[in-house]
């Protein structure tokens, strides 16, 4: 079940950090269901290049997993 996060324009940083509470029950549930965890990082196609837009994709994903890391979701889940 895909599960959205909105950042703020051109930057890898969340709209507003009440979403954290979302990774917080996302953490909790794999673990204890033992789910694997896919993170696709993505951004708005009309206010950036596509080199540019790529980077900041893989950035908002690499920060969406140092989140979970820090809840406790194994790397390799």
């Amino acid at each position: 079940m895909p599960v959205y996060f909105f950042f703020k324009l051109n930057t890898d940083g969340l709209v507003e950090n009440t979403q954290l509470i979302n990774l917080d029950e996302i953490a909790l549930v794999a673990k204890e269901q033992a789910y694997r965890i896919s993170i696709t990082g993505a951004a708005d196609s009309v206010t950036g290049t596509e080199k540019t837009n790529k980077e900041l994709s893989r950035k908002r994903a690499r920060y969406i997993a140092s989140e979970l890391f820090k809840r406790g979701i194994d790397k390799t889940t």
